[in-house]
């Protein structure tokens, strides 16, 4: 059970408005601060609570009490990803998406390693077989050569 307070999805909706020295343009998602995921306000509060993941719908303009008590609810979420504070919704994204192209890239590698590695065994398997008819070959000549020329030297 997580809490959408704790999930990294959680993202405010801006308004046309100047915020500490930026302005956001409209409909922008931005982070949302330790003080308002913990009281359910604050003075950057945005209007407008959002769920990137889109497990959740939030009330628009909802007042503190009932943000609170929505973003302190225990729940089931598979799309539940640790809020790293300073990072947005997106940015959360990008890191999932960085750690799952790391991860496919693992697996990209493992499975090369492996195919090269069934290569180099039938490699070897082919060489070994090629040795023995070729060994096998050059012993066939060889005893019919001896058999050759006993029979020309009677």
């Amino acid at each position: 059970m997580v809490k959408c307070a704790d999930c990294g999805f959680l993202g405010g909706r801006m308004p046309w408005t100047i915020q500490t020295g930026n302005i956001p343009s409209a409909g922008q998602i931005v982070e949302i601060s330790s003080v308002s995921r913990s009281t359910g306000g604050g003075r950057d509060y945005p209007p407008d609570v959002v769920c990137l993941a889109r497990v959740i719908e939030f009330p628009i303009k909802p007042n503190a009490e009932e943000l609170l008590s929505l973003l302190q609810s225990e729940r089931d979420c598979a799309e539940f990803t640790p809020w790293c504070q300073g990072f947005t919704p997106k940015e959360h994204q990008e890191m999932l998406d960085r750690q799952r192209l790391l991860e496919w890239q693992a697996e990209r590698e493992n499975a090369d390693h492996r195919w090269r590695e069934d290569q180099r065994k039938e490699e070897r398997r082919w060489r070994l077989i090629e040795l023995l008819v070729l060994g096998g070959f050059v012993t066939i000549v060889l005893v019919i050569a001896q058999i050759v020329a006993a029979l020309i030297q009677r």
